[in-house]
């Protein structure tokens, strides 16, 4: 797996940010740092709308689709070969307990079968295990974005989160789907949801030679399937956010929806897409209406804060926002929502405007000095433990 090109685009300003007051950090530092904003100001006005020079955006999509990721497992699951695939990284380490420690360099277990290695990550060593899998082992879908039109499961997801989440214990599974306009959002939806009903299923097939049919068998029996997280970024976070408020996705792909136990949202757009127009006007709507048209009805179809139900929504989230304000009001109002219909969902925004701290929390998320992933970590444990009380 490479190293995510964020390290080269924060590392020079991401160790000394936390001393340096917000006004006078370039957008570029104040996204690599990445602070916590106070809830009271979330909805702050922020120049986001002036946005990145086109210079600036071009570097961003560089280092985003510079992330080639290697090793893992890959699969197909559906009968075009070429868009319906997934790569799967199993874990390296042990899920945390109350004993175990996150700093760098310390260990992160315990016992006589453990061994500590390090691994690169982002200019930075990561203490990490290397220990067996069990039946317990948890697994993260991951969800791309790309304005549901570009981007695939191995350019668009940032490898630091996959090497510090499958250090932590948790399979990590990358999906590729058909983009748009060769399909609709509504068939790209139901490919994610048919490429987790596979993930789970008890037999699959290997489609290349990344593996042998011994590990890819092996797949079926370590993966948890009480213990399964969505995960998305930007229009991948819609995908996500739909799959877990409108049941029929799942429904069609054989899958109960309560094998869903949670959802990270990265930065997502288009939760209520009709408010989207005025939300975000610009590049936002105008990938909304090359996606979803402008039929009102439909555009309301594809709006998880319009189709979210009471028992009919995966029952805890997470959202991870920068400061992008027109979807931190989608989010906001998502948030409302979810918790009308019975879920428990938390959000929080950091810092980074615009497109610059869109990208930036893709490729830092997983880095131990980001301040999103302490949230995650602590989110995921709390997931984990639900399903462990439930068990």
């Amino acid at each position: 797996m490479s190293s995510p090109p964020s390290a080269s685009l924060a590392s020079d300003t991401a160790a000394t940010a936390t001393a340096v007051p917000a006004p006078q950090l370039s957008p570029i530092a104040l996204a690599a740092r990445g602070l916590e904003i106070p809830t009271l100001d979330i909805l702050a006005p922020t120049p986001s709308d002036i946005d990145v020079s086109d210079t600036r955006a071009a570097q961003l999509m560089q280092a985003m689709y510079a992330e080639t990721l290697t090793g893992g497992v890959d699969l197909t699951y559906g009968p075009d070969t070429e868009a319906h695939r997934i790569r799967v990284f199993q874990p390296t380490g042990r899920p945390p307990t109350a004993t175990q420690s996150t700093a760098e360099g310390e260990e992160v277990g315990r016992g006589e079968d453990v061994k500590l290695v390090s691994t690169q990550l982002a200019g930075s060593q990561l203490a990490t295990l290397r220990a067996q899998t069990s039946p317990e082992t948890r697994l993260i879908v991951f969800i791309h974005g790309g304005s549901w039109r570009a981007g695939s499961h191995l350019d668009s997801v940032g490898a630091a989160k996959i090497a510090h989440l499958t250090a932590r214990g948790y399979a990590f599974a990358s999906v590729n789907y058909r983009l748009i306009p060769a399909v609709t959002i509504e068939e790209q939806v139901q490919d994610v949801a048919d490429a987790v009903s596979y993930l789970l299923s008890p037999c699959r097939t290997s489609s290349l030679s990344v593996s042998s049919q011994a590990q890819t068998a092996q797949l079926g029996t370590e993966i948890n399937k009480d213990r399964v997280v969505l995960m998305g970024h930007s229009s991948g976070a819609h995908v996500a956010a739909l799959l877990g408020t409108d049941p029929r996705y799942f429904q069609r792909a054989g899958l109960p929806m309560s094998s869903i136990k949670g959802i990270v949202l990265l930065d997502g757009s288009n939760y209520n897409a009709p408010a989207e127009l005025t939300d975000s006007p610009g590049p936002v709507a105008d990938n909304l209406i090359f996606g979803m048209g402008r039929d009102l009805d439909r555009l309301r179809s594809l709006s998880p804060t319009h189709v979210a139900r009471s028992g009919g929504v995966v029952a805890k989230w997470l959202m991870l926002h920068v400061q992008r304000r027109g979807d931190v009001r989608q989010a906001v109002e998502l948030e409302a929502v979810l918790r009308a219909a019975g879920a428990e969902a938390e959000l929080h925004v950091f810092e980074g405007m615009g497109f610059e701290g869109h990208v930036q929390m893709l490729l830092r998320l997983g880095v131990q000095d980001y301040s999103a992933t302490k949230i995650l970590e602590r989110w995921l444990e709390g997931v984990s433990e639900t399903a462990d009380a439930l068990a």
